[in-house]
């Protein structure tokens, strides 16, 4: 039976859109899909980004620069997985507060200016946390904070922003993807440090690195900031000749794997890579960014240095077996995570890290060393830690951080009244206090690392492996030059310069318990003669300092 022809054609059609929908380029081309802002989404200027969109690797990872379309294509990445591939997708980022902002701003309005997508939507787009597509869901939801864990099966858990965001709880998500048969991981994330966040997907990758050929040579190279930038001329060139890289030179290029056939399939993205940033705008935000910001942000590279993050060099310099004088006070720190993490010691200094099972063990350990004033986390067992503060009322409080800059001074120890026992620090600013004291050499770490002396939870590598690890994974937002929109904001819009974390810190945080444990006034009686004074009184409470 012959067709007629206006069944040909619709066949024609039917089969030229299957071919369309089997790619996700081709999709978007079909669809004539567009941004959040109503723009075509174009690959003209943008090539570099075609294998990214049609990377559907069950291992993607992408260590990238900031303002190159990555946001837009992991939104229609995931909308497409839904609605052709049927995939349950989760979509982590840093904070509930980034969801919500991510969400309104640009998940809903590429929703609504969309047909092909909002036709495949069942029910409103006000649910900020999930949209199902089809028969299929996805999920939004914040590492940080009070945001419950997803109980239905992922096939993409995308995680967003990775090395702001909390590992640990990125790495819980990794459950749902159980039953699965692609069980995919996609990391997008601005780099923060080496090997930490996203630099560990990055080199467990292919390392597929984004090369072009020089018109004048013929050599293919992936572009350099120190080899590929003329500095007087402003302009790229050739690393070999020295010729003149043009910027269709740079759009022209393609994905080289050092490592080709791992299984994790990654890409490098700098700004040097896309053609509307020119030579003199890198050059000029290498002189005027911080050096954090230039490498995470504009190369997309990891760094270790600067003011804008924590060396444990600071804290290893500190490291000493001497202690010269008697100490009179026995002080205790505690940051709850699946465990208790402990820091311990004197008026001195530091004497013990170590982990505790459970709040019952804290509690024994508690009165068998005789600890003179505990400083234990108020979350998240807040029931468990107002429990513990009451048994033992006037040498343990709960620690409560915030971001009151309208408090007079950076520690407030409550003494009376139904919220005694609770210790307001603004977070911010003691540890500020606490790096500064290592910096300046006021306190001291009576332990060496990788001593031989040390036996049993005092091995050899606690101050390395514990201390120093947790230190180094703290690095700081709301600097100048920081990108606006990785800072947190006040309720005016005003930005607040706060201590994010690229992996665990927990030791970190009871480090700082213990340093305010060391800086509160004791009963004068239990005093030596000549304490030290470690944090400028004027950066702390009046209950703090000697």
């Amino acid at each position: 039976m012959s067709l007629t022809e206006a069944e040909e054609l619709e066949l024609m059609f039917l089969l030229e859109q299957e071919a369309a929908e089997s790619d996700i380029v081709e999709w978007i081309r079909a669809n004539q899909i567009v941004n959040e802002k109503g723009d075509p989404i174009e690959f003209e200027r943008h090539r570099f980004l075609l294998d990214i969109y049609r990377d559907e690797s069950p291992k993607l990872c992408v260590m990238k620069c900031s303002q190159v379309g990555l946001s837009t294509a992991a939104i229609l990445k995931e909308f497409y997985m839904a609605a052709k591939r049927g995939f349950n997708c989760i979509h982590t980022l840093p904070t509930d507060d980034d969801v919500r902002s991510f969400v309104r701003s640009k998940v809903n309005p590429i929703i609504e200016r969309n047909p092909a997508i909002r036709e495949k939507l069942i029910g409103s787009t006000d649910n900020i946390y999930q949209k199902q597509v089809g028969e299929s869901f996805i999920f939004w939801q914040g590492t940080k904070g009070e945001s419950k864990g997803i109980m239905i099966t992922s096939d993409i858990n995308f995680h967003d922003e990775l090395d702001r965001s909390d590992i640990g709880k990125v790495e819980t998500y990794h459950s749902r993807l159980a039953h699965s048969q692609f069980k995919g991981e996609w990391f997008f994330s601005n780099p923060s440090r080496p090997n930490i966040g996203i630099d560990v997907y990055w080199q467990m990758s292919d390392k597929k690195r984004w090369h072009v050929k020089c018109p004048h040579c013929g050599e293919w190279q992936d572009l350099d900031y120190w080899q590929n930038i003329d500095t007087e001329q402003k302009v790229y060139v050739c690393r070999k000749c020295k010729g003149i890289i043009t910027d269709e030179d740079r759009l022209a290029g393609e994905w080289v794997a050092e490592y080709p056939g791992r299984e994790w399939s990654g890409y490098h993205i700098s700004q040097l890579i896309a053609p509307w940033i020119s030579a003199a705008e890198i050059l000029e935000q290498e002189q005027t960014k911080s050096q954090e910001y230039f490498y995470n942000f504009v190369l997309g590279l990891p760094v270790i240095g600067g003011a804008n993050s924590v060396s444990r060099t600071i804290i290893l310099q500190n490291c000493t077996l001497d202690m010269k004088k008697k100490p009179r006070f026995n002080l205790l720190g505690v940051d709850v995570g699946k465990v208790l993490h402990c820091v311990q010691g004197n008026e001195w200094g530091i004497t013990k890290v170590f982990t505790l099972p459970d709040w019952d063990s804290l509690e024994k350990y508690f009165r068998q060393q005789g600890v003179s004033l505990c400083i234990v986390d108020n979350a998240p067992d807040t029931e468990e830690a107002a429990r513990f503060v009451k048994r033992n009322p006037g040498r343990a409080y709960r620690a409560i951080y915030d971001y009151n800059d309208k408090r007079k001074d950076a520690v407030e120890f409550i003494e009376r009244g139904e919220k005694s026992g609770i210790v307001y620090i603004h977070r911010t600013r003691m540890i500020d206090s606490v790096i500064e004291a290592y910096e300046k050499s006021e306190v001291k770490v009576f332990l060496k690392p990788n001593d031989p002396q040390l036996v049993g939870k005092q091995k050899a590598g606690v101050i390395e492996d514990c201390l120093c690890d947790h230190w180094e994974t703290l690095y700081i937002i709301g600097e100048d030059g920081v990108d606006k929109n990785l800072v947190k904001k006040d309720k005016m819009g005003n930005v607040i310069r706060t201590w994010e974390n690229s992996g665990p810190d927990h030791f970190a945080h009871a480090n700082v318990y213990f340093e305010v444990a060391r800086q509160k006034k004791l009963p004068a009686a239990n005093m030596p003669e000549d304490l030290p004074r470690s944090v400028p009184r004027s950066r702390l409470s009046s209950y703090t300092g000697y």
